[in-house]
């Protein structure tokens, strides 16, 4: 009787173990934004202006980003970007624009996009980034307002 418990507990942890690991083999590799890692130029800004992102990746949990907006070679914005985990979240943190870091929470990503958002930021509430085909869109907005930044690596 001991012996037949022990099997079917065996077994049990067996089936459990084989079913969770494609779903955590899922989630890690979902966790990488190693497709923003590079230089990428705005190709839909103002002529007169230049607007770069550049991503680096500084650890598993922590991606270091610069967008900058250049007119007659000086730089005229400049936003030091993060992904970076903090407990079970992703957060996408702003900071150089405003006094104060603004954190936006990663709502759902997959291998190639993600949106975040911050209810109570005045603008934007959310972000978007996807990559497709090659090209890196940026999308910011509100209930009433988007703004499109499109990217080609540089």
């Amino acid at each position: 009787m001991k012996l037949s418990i022990i099997l079917i507990i065996t077994l049990l942890f067996s089936f459990n173990n084989k079913y969770q690991e494609p779903h955590l083999n899922q989630l890690q590799q979902t966790e990488n934004f190693d497709w923003l890692i590079g230089e990428w130029l705005r190709t839909n800004g103002k002529k007169e202006s230049i607007t770069t992102e550049i991503w680096e990746k500084a650890s598993g949990n922590l991606y270091l980003g610069t967008g900058l907006t250049k007119k007659n070679n000086e730089i005229v914005f400049k936003e030091n970007l993060r992904l970076l985990k903090k407990g079970s979240n992703w957060i996408y943190e702003v900071t150089g624009v405003n006094a104060d870091a603004t954190n936006f929470v990663i709502q759902s990503f997959s291998e190639n996009s993600f949106i975040a958002t911050n209810p109570d930021n005045p603008f934007p509430k959310k972000i978007e980034y996807v990559y497709k085909d090659e090209k890196l869109v940026a999308v910011i907005s509100d209930e009433d307002k988007k703004i499109v930044f499109e990217f080609k690596r540089d």
